[in-house]
C-alpha cells in the first residue's frame, strides 16, 4: 500500500508544469495569426529596425505542457522601398502566463530565446479558451511603436 502511495504522489509531480499555468491548459494548440496592419504601416515603417520587416500573418504552436510558444512569420522584407520582398523568419520562446484583462481570459508573455527576435521581450499575447478549451482566440496588442497587434485562432492538436 505505501508503494502505491508513494507512485502515485511521484506521478503527480512529475505531471506538474514547472512554470506557473493558471489557465491549465496542456498539449498543443496550432494557430493562425493575421497582424491588423492597415492603420500602423507608415508608423511601423518609420521606426522599424534596420531590416524594415512588416509581418503579415504566422502559423505558431503553442505548448502548455512544455512552456513552448513556436511561430512563423510572413511579411515584407524591406516595405516600403523599391527593394520589397516576402520574407519568412522562424522564432522559438517560453511564456509566462498571467491572469487576463477579462475574467476567463489569460495573458501569455513571450521571450523569444530562438530566431530573428531572440532576447525580446514583452511580446504579449491574451487568449480566450472557448470550446471546452479545444479552441482559442488569440489577440496580441502593441507594447511598443514598433509592433502591430494581432487576432487569430488557435486549435487543440
Amino acid at each position: 500500500m505505501k508503494e502505491v502511495l508513494l507512485a502515485l504522489a511521484v506521478s503527480t509531480l512529475v505531471a506538474s508544469p514547472a512554470f506557473a499555468n493558471l489557465s491549465g491548459l496542456t498539449g498543443t494548440y496550432g494557430c493562425v495569426v493575421n497582424t491588423n496592419a492597415a492603420p500602423f504601416e507608415v508608423l511601423k515603417t518609420t521606426n522599424a529596425s534596420s531590416s524594415n520587416f512588416v509581418q503579415a500573418n504566422t502559423l505558431e504552436t503553442i505548448n502548455f505542457t512544455t512552456n513552448q510558444w513556436t511561430g512563423s512569420f510572413v511579411g515584407t522584407l524591406n516595405f516600403n522601398t523599391t527593394s520589397a520582398l516576402s520574407g519568412t523568419t522562424t522564432n522559438t520562446g517560453t511564456v509566462v502566463e498571467t491572469a487576463g484583462p477579462i475574467s476567463g481570459t489569460y495573458t501569455e508573455t513571450v521571450t523569444y530565446t530562438g530566431g530573428a527576435v531572440s532576447g525580446a521581450t514583452n511580446v504579449v499575447y491574451n487568449i480566450l479558451p472557448v470550446n471546452g478549451n479545444h479552441t482559442l482566440f488569440i489577440q496580441r496588442y502593441a507594447t511598443s511603436r514598433t509592433e502591430l497587434p494581432e487576432t487569430g485562432a488557435c486549435q487543440l492538436q
